[in-house]
């Protein structure tokens, strides 16, 4: 006659494999956006510098995105972007872009009196430094990625991603285990 014998994990086994499975999930999402950062860097790193002259700057009121979230939305406040259109050339070629980094096409300032003081200080100067792809030089930003961020985002996830899905395997095996010597005959 076969008989079932006790399980040798405790039943939260089954709790933990899910537990875990959805903070992996959410790991994943988190991962996949920083990745695209990464990817921003190692795209950027063949990056020339180049002067460009400054055709047009202006102060656009932003939408509360990225790095915004300190910023208040009372009157007068709230988050600005500074836009500068430049023109730079490349092998007796023109380009223009608008573009400040690989996300954004404006600086972010928190408030108007800073942002004045930026698009003062552009138009004053007449040029900034722009940086453009080689391999493609359509592609230029005004600010490259920083390569501090994403190296700590990116080993950030890294090892917890480690330690996550290592902590899964092994709930995995051995609910797996528990499971075999429930039904053992």
């Amino acid at each position: 006659m076969a008989r079932a014998t006790q399980p040798s994990r405790p039943a939260h086994t089954s709790m933990t494999l899910f537990v875990t499975g959805m903070i992996g999930f959410a790991w994943l999402l988190g991962a996949g956006y920083w990745a695209f950062s990464a990817r921003a860097l190692l795209d950027q790193r063949d990056f020339r510098s180049v002067e460009a002259r400054v055709l047009a700057a202006k102060i656009t009121r932003g939408e509360i995105i990225r790095f915004t979230h300190n910023c208040s939305t009372g009157d007068d406040r709230g988050p600005r972007h500074l836009q500068v259109q430049y023109a730079y050339d490349v092998d007796g070629r023109r380009f223009t872009s608008w573009a400040y980094d690989h996300s954004y096409d404006g600086e972010l300032f928190c408030d108007q009196m800073s942002a004045h003081a930026a698009l003062v200080a552009v138009k004053a100067a007449g040029t900034v430094t722009a940086y453009y792809d080689p391999d493609d030089p359509r592609r230029a930003v005004l600010q490259l990625e920083d390569r501090a961020e994403v190296i700590v985002l990116v080993s950030f996830f890294g090892v917890s991603g480690v330690v996550l899905w290592g902590i899964f395997f092994r709930e995995l095996i051995r609910y797996r285990r528990a499971r075999r010597t429930i039904y053992d005959i």
